[in-house]
């Protein structure tokens, strides 16, 4: 933050100015005020709402800048999974086999 003296042409002391850096906003913020809702998505607006006091219901009215965080197509695995860890007649190694009763 940076602070700077305001001054008038005489010279006299007038007030003080503090320049702050600004943080990047979030990809989806939510913004309130009143009885207002604002959504937006970067500087897009993408839905707005109006609250009925007391409590009564939000209107909401949606815009179309809204863009899909998530991709357009699904994600694959690189590879097939991993048979070595199945045995031979299908079972899981971790499944409990139930042994023979013994021959008497």
């Amino acid at each position: 933050m940076r602070r700077a003296n305001l001054t008038h042409p005489d010279g006299t002391w007038s007030g003080l100015t503090l320049k702050t850096e600004t943080r990047p906003r979030p990809e989806l913020c939510l913004l309130t005020a009143e009885h207002r809702l604002l959504l937006t998505q970067g500087e897009d607006p993408v839905l707005l709402g109006v609250v009925h006091p007391p409590a009564y219901g939000v209107d909401f009215f949606r815009t179309d800048r809204y863009r899909s965080a998530m991709p357009d197509s699904p994600r694959r695995s690189p590879s097939p999974r991993n048979r070595d860890c199945w045995n031979s007649i299908g079972r899981s190694p971790t499944t409990r086999q139930t042994p023979k009763p013994a021959a008497l």
